[in-house]
């Protein structure tokens, strides 16, 4: 049974090496959790991520003056991009997200740009996916993104 994102969040927070299932954790992920509540205003990384539908988005996971947000871009496709706040910024524009959602994202960015990744996190890339999946389709249902052919 895979772990909750709960779950997944509090094993970086306690810097533990592997989940409490046995699998393992991306390296120094207490470091990669202090970091990433630690950073300063500015991009905090970029993951490219498939939805269940095959379609890849670039996520921009960002902090500013308008809280945490997540910058959602399709790759290739006629779909409009949109983005998410885990801060209520702009709540009928933006897609709210919970604080927890936008900080699964920023540690799987942590983790893709870290030099010399050895160990990719299975748990946190499933809960991401889900994450992106979810996001993908209610953006689509608040009109925030759509298809352009399904005007």
């Amino acid at each position: 049974m895979p772990l909750s994102l709960e779950e997944i969040v509090a094993d970086y927070q306690a810097g533990a090496t592997s989940h409490q299932n046995g699998k393992r954790l991306a390296d120094g992920a207490r470091a990669r959790w202090d970091a990433v509540q630690a950073q300063a205003a500015g991009q905090l990384g970029t993951v490219l991520l498939r939805d269940s539908a095959r379609r890849q988005w670039g996520v921009d996971v960002r902090r500013d003056g308008r809280g945490r947000y997540l910058q959602l871009r399709p790759i290739g496709i006629d779909i409009e991009r949109f983005r998410a706040s885990a801060d209520g910024h702009l709540p009928q524009e933006w897609l709210p997200i919970a604080p927890l959602e936008g900080s699964a994202f920023a540690l799987h960015a942590a983790a893709a740009r870290a030099a010399g990744e050895t160990v990719a996190d299975e748990e946190l890339i499933t809960q991401v996916r889900q994450l992106l999946d979810r996001m993908v389709r209610e953006a689509q249902h608040r009109g925030l993104a759509f298809d352009e052919d399904e005007d």
